[in-house]
């Protein structure tokens, strides 16, 4: 019995998610760009420091050490610039969780707030397991959980307890409302986080990428590798000009947003601007499809 598999698809428990982080043998993917942080890691980076070679010089990003400024090309091009050596260090992991009410939902299979769950759980058990720091950004109705990035099992465990109690708290809200707004509001907050060199996975729905989610993603990703991973449901594709009630004739009672007058994004627009996107759906196993993903992705 595969570990998606083994378990209620209206939430997961922390066994749950403490099951599949122990199936991940193998670090998450292979990394776009050179890392530029300070602290000691597995990754081959451009270390704004007193490193061991001398790399480049190029125009200073917040976070750089002051002591590297280049003088003489700073006064030349009147913008700031700073000296860039090589030498191994950390890359960071930053989680962008969405599990309000809205992503409460599945037509067929798993519910998205559990497939997000599981997802962040493998990614936070694959950074650990790679010598890096987790951090994550747990997005609900009512407000936003913020760890900050630690090396721990047991830091990595609380996101998962975090994860699985949300999963639960979920059922109990009797209406979906969409919150696009939560989901720019933790971009936000992240952009004064990962100033440079993080993995950054934000895990959503695709309806919810609004531009000015769009326009916080590009911003990140100008120094730091991120990836969307959006959820999607068979019925997210049909048209729905007006909200239409759902059931399960036991459990709770949703009301699912129209989607017509839902704002969109060019995702090819996106990704030409340097952010990954994959798609998953409520259809199959988070894991399969993760695994799936992985092995392509460290094959290109």
């Amino acid at each position: 019995m595969r570990p998606s598999e083994s378990h209620n698809k209206l939430w997961v428990t922390v066994d749950d998610l403490i099951q599949l982080g122990a199936r991940i043998a193998k670090p998450a993917s292979k990394t776009r760009k050179r890392v530029h942080t300070q602290l000691m890691g597995n990754h081959s980076s451009v270390f704004r420091g007193r490193g061991l070679d001398f790399e480049e010089v190029r125009q200073y990003s917040r976070g750089d050490d002051v002591r590297l400024i280049d003088w003489k090309v700073t006064a030349r091009t009147q913008k700031a610039h700073t000296r860039v050596y090589s030498e191994e260090k950390e890359r960071p992991t930053y989680i962008i969780a969405d599990q309000c009410t809205d992503m409460c939902f599945a037509s067929q299979g798993w519910l998205k707030t559990t497939q997000v769950a599981e997802l962040a759980s493998m990614i936070a058990f694959t950074t650990l397991k790679r010598g890096d720091r987790v951090g994550a950004t747990l997005i609900c109705d009512e407000e936003i959980h913020h760890l900050k990035p630690v090396r721990s099992k047991k830091h990595v465990v609380h996101l998962c307890s975090m994860l699985a109690q949300q999963s639960k708290n979920v059922l109990s809200n009797k209406r979906l409302q969409f919150q696009a707004n939560k989901l720019v509001k933790a971009l936000h907050g992240l952009l004064g986080l990962a100033y440079h060199d993080a993995n950054i996975f934000v895990l959503t729905s695709k309806f919810k990428l609004t531009k000015e989610c769009q326009e916080k993603l590009i911003r990140l990703a100008r120094n730091n590798q991120v990836t969307v991973c959006s959820f999607t449901d068979p019925l997210d594709y049909k048209e729905l000009p007006v909200p239409i009630p759902l059931t399960d004739g036991k459990l709770q009672y949703l009301q699912i947003p129209g989607n017509n007058d839902r704002e969109s994004v060019s995702l090819d627009g996106l990704t030409k601007m340097g952010v990954g996107y994959i798609e998953l759906t409520t259809t199959e196993s988070t894991f399969d499809q993760a695994m799936e993903w992985l092995k392509q992705h460290n094959t290109k």
